[in-house]
């Protein structure tokens, strides 16, 4: 497969005798391709009948026809192509359309579903937060963060949790402490995300979530698992710097 070839590929030119463009220009032809897709007033169509229950006819629809590759991939795809894409039209008519976004979320959530996140992803159109740590768009989360900011979006502590989580399994400092910024929804704590930060083994990670819990007002609930979590996958600076903290507190 094409994106197979494309997504593992550590060629810069694709192929040998047949001149054919960079990897990261094709990356944005196919990234381009599912957006247009995306946002044509069919699919949109097609995507608002799809959230409904029982609307995936097979699973070999469901699995393969090109709706589910556009909703699946074109992230993957942007995200090789270079930030340069996100400010392309196709990607700005795709984001600007608040229903479309949250039609792709729950598509997406479906078709994706999350590995081991105790909590159900949240379905508004701050959704797109986890799925855009889920694939390091550093540069496109942050955009969006600050635009809903801007626009005063309600409560995106949950959305915002959600995306922390995954950017600390993906050890991706940078995201997180953007997402650390904001306050924890009520009766959460910081156990989640260092949980996941100490699953990723990534020491800035874990000391920005650590921390975060002076000015978290869930702190940290359960360190003994957390603590027991960081023995068992052998990080001792982790499981010293877990006791240090509850001998402090």
């Amino acid at each position: 497969m094409l994106r197979d070839f494309l997504i593992n590929s550590t060629e810069k030119p694709v192929g040998g005798w047949l001149p054919l463009d960079s990897t990261a220009s094709i990356h944005g032809r196919i990234a381009t391709t599912c957006l247009n897709y995306l946002t044509s007033p069919k699919m949109i169509q097609l995507m608002e009948h799809r959230v409904g229950p029982g609307s995936w006819h097979t699973l070999f629809e469901r699995m393969d026809g090109f709706l589910s590759y556009a909703v699946k991939y074109w992230l993957r795809h942007a995200t090789s192509s270079g930030e340069e894409i996100f400010e392309s039209k196709p990607c700005t008519r795709f984001l600007e359309d608040s229903n479309t976004v949250l039609v792709w979320i729950i598509l997406y959530q479906r078709l994706c579903p999350p590995v081991a996140n105790r909590r159900t992803p949240s379905t508004t159109v701050l959704g797109s937060l986890a799925i855009f740590a889920e694939h390091e768009a550093e540069d496109l989360l942050i955009a969006y963060l600050k635009k809903h900011r801007n626009l005063r979006t309600p409560d995106p502590s949950s959305a915002c949790l959600d995306a922390l989580v995954v950017a600390a399994r993906w050890g991706n400092r940078r995201i997180v402490k953007e997402l650390l910024v904001f306050p924890l929804p009520n009766g959460e704590t910081l156990d989640q995300p260092i949980l996941a930060a100490i699953e990723s083994g990534n020491q800035a990670v874990f000391a920005e979530s650590v921390k975060s819990r002076q000015r978290a007002p869930g702190g940290i609930q359960d360190f003994v698992s957390l603590l027991a979590r960081a023995a068992s996958l052998g990080h001792g600076d982790f499981a010293d710097a877990l006791i240090n903290l509850m001998n402090g507190s």
